[in-house]
């Protein structure tokens, strides 16, 4: 197998061209046996300027979005494209990006603001949050911030349409957004649990309509085994996030043995 190995601020993350299942991805990822990493980006394919990625976690589970990961990506592209403008392509998602003349990568995810840091007690342990927010879409940029971010060399403009896509209204992106988030609060709940080496199952969530699981999935339903394999995680679903949603769930109830189909 060829790699690259690149870091994004401490954070190291193994590039690959070949398709990963989630045990190669933890094997690879292990310090111990493998070749060590915080994870994979693994190429699916790249045209010209344009790359579509998958982020694996060290855990074998698939990550919604990783900013390093992804800029990781767009360094890789521009060097081998031979250009400074590249767009990467995450879950279903457009993210374009530069890179600058010293080499960083900037990237648009939207206009980002950082919240004034809060102190918590839990269990007598102290905890500081800091609350960080993506503008919404259907949020304006005025002349004079464009230009301050114009001039600012730590900011990047993007026209509109790169960042949200004209054919999607506000509400469409905050629904996807909100599905991005359960997932990965999902992906979280799987790593935790299986951290624990507490047993569970995958649960579906949602299934949407006109795919392939619909009329043989329904909410609620547990999915023991894929084409007779047992399933112990949820990346080992062959599905894509737009057919259905899962959740791990620590008891089963209902539970098929699904066969398991394209999606």
């Amino acid at each position: 197998m060829r790699f690259w190995k690149w870091h994004a601020l401490g954070n190291s993350y193994l590039l690959v061209e070949e398709r990963l299942e989630p045990d190669l991805a933890r094997r690879l990822c292990d310090v111990r046996y493998g070749i060590g990493s915080d994870g994979v980006v693994e190429v699916v394919g790249a045209d010209g300027a344009r790359a579509e990625i998958v982020i694996w976690n060290p855990d074998g589970s698939v990550a919604e979005f990783s900013g390093n990961g992804s800029r990781i990506a767009a360094a890789w592209l521009g060097a081998r494209a031979g250009t400074q403008q590249v767009t990467i392509g995450v879950a279903g998602r457009a993210y374009p990006a530069a890179i600058r003349d010293d080499g960083t990568v900037a990237m648009g995810v939207g206009d980002v603001e950082v919240g004034e840091t809060e102190t918590i007690e839990l269990d007598g342990e102290r905890i500081e949050l800091t609350t960080v927010s993506v503008t919404s879409p259907d949020r304006q940029l005025t002349l004079p911030q464009a230009m301050r971010n114009w001039l600012d060399p730590h900011h990047d403009l993007f026209p509109r349409d790169i960042i949200y896509p004209p054919d999607q209204s506000a509400d469409e992106v905050e629904q996807q957004n909100t599905a991005e988030m359960t997932g990965s609060q999902d992906s979280a709940v799987a790593a935790a649990l299986q951290a624990a080496n507490v047993p569970f199952h995958t649960k579906v969530s949602t299934v949407a309509e006109k795919s392939p699981a619909e009329g043989k999935l329904k909410p609620g339903d547990i999915v023991l085994a894929v084409d007779g394999q047992p399933v112990t995680q949820v990346p080992q679903i062959p599905c894509s996030q737009d057919t259905i949603t899962s959740t791990p769930f620590a008891t089963s109830t209902d539970a098929i043995d699904w066969p398991g189909g394209t999606s």
